[in-house]
């Protein structure tokens, strides 16, 4: 066997592999940094709107615990019923009142319904009288 190699097919190809190696590894040491770079700004991205989120929180938590502060209580409650209480102890008299009047127009009332069917029988009576004397 003949091995007739010439020293600079030997580099060459070496060199051919050599560079081929960088190629291989550069491309994919760039694809590894494109990647970590995309998860990069997108992780980026979310803690941005977790962040906004969290403003966005704490004014609504703000906004609650004033309207907490605001809100009825016990004691506002406790007025309310008082002032219910007064006013239903001043609406008994008024209540006996209106009863008592009731009671005294009712006679009145039995009256007048007994003045229209009187009035009524005597508009049907002149009604009578006065096709008679038309006649």
């Amino acid at each position: 066997m003949n091995f007739d190699f010439n020293f600079w097919q030997i580099a060459f190809f070496a060199a051919n592999f050599l560079l081929t190696f960088y190629v291989a590894v550069s491309n994919r040491h760039k694809v590894k940094t494109d990647d970590l770079n995309a998860v990069k700004s997108d992780l980026n991205a979310k803690i941005v709107k977790l962040l906004e989120d969290k403003a966005d929180l704490a004014e609504r938590v703000a906004s609650m615990e004033s309207d907490i502060k605001n809100a009825v209580n016990d004691q506002d409650l406790i007025a309310v019923h008082k002032r219910v209480d007064e006013i239903a102890a001043k609406l008994g008299p008024v209540q006996g009142r209106l009863d008592e009047i009731s009671a005294n127009l009712q006679p009145m009332n039995g009256t007048l319904q007994t003045l229209s069917q009187q009035l009524g029988v005597v508009q049907g009576m002149l009604s009578v009288f006065i096709k008679q004397e038309s006649k």
